[in-house]
Order: structure tokens, then sequence, then C-alpha cells
């Protein structure tokens, strides 16, 4: 699925949030929401390359589905406020990917 449909389907879906919450400021919390995920993302991270309160350090391979529902999340949110801000994310994403590319080839 291209992102321009994802964004699309992540509108209608924070209509609905937004509508049922009735957050007055969506844009904070899509930002909120943002470092909320990335947070658990980075927790997955760090017990997996770290020893836990537990003692224990989990494997990649246990973790592998939570830190790409984690990377949904964050993706889902990010969508959302590129959504409050009418970007087009798959445009800049193309953007930026060309510059980068341009910049390594040079390397």
């Amino acid at each position: 699925m291209e992102i321009k449909n994802l964004q699309e389907d992540v509108e209608k879906l924070m209509k609905i949030v937004n509508d049922k919450h009735g957050f007055p400021y969506p844009n904070i919390m899509s930002i909120m929401k943002a470092y909320e995920e990335l947070g658990e993302l980075t927790q997955l991270i760090i017990e997996s390359t770290i020893k836990t309160r537990k003692g224990d350090i989990l494997k990649t391979e246990e973790i592998k589905d939570d830190i790409g529902d984690e990377l949904a999340d964050i993706s889902i949110v990010i969508m959302g406020l590129a959504n409050d801000y009418n970007v087009d994310l798959e445009k800049h994403i193309d953007k930026k990917m060309q510059k980068h590319k341009s910049r390594w080839d040079k390397v």
C-alpha cells in the first residue's frame, strides 16, 4: 500500500478517535503519542540489549513482532501528525530519499 493511501486511512481513523474523545488540540496529542510509542520501542530495544531488572536479556527473535508493532504504531502516529499539518508525507519522504541518495553517491 502506498504511503498516501495509508495517510488517508489514518486521517479517517484519527477523525473517529478525536471526535470520540473531543481532543481540542489533535496535533499536540499526536506528538505526545509519538513520544509514547517511541518510548515503548526504546524499552523493547533496551531490554534486548542489556539486562532487565529481572536479570534477563530478551532475545531479538522473541520481540521481533513487538518491535514491528511499535514501529507500526510510530508510523501511524507520524502519519496522523503529517495530516494535522496537511503534509504529503510520501512526497517529502521521496524528496529526502533523493537527497540522501545523492549525498551517498558522492562518497
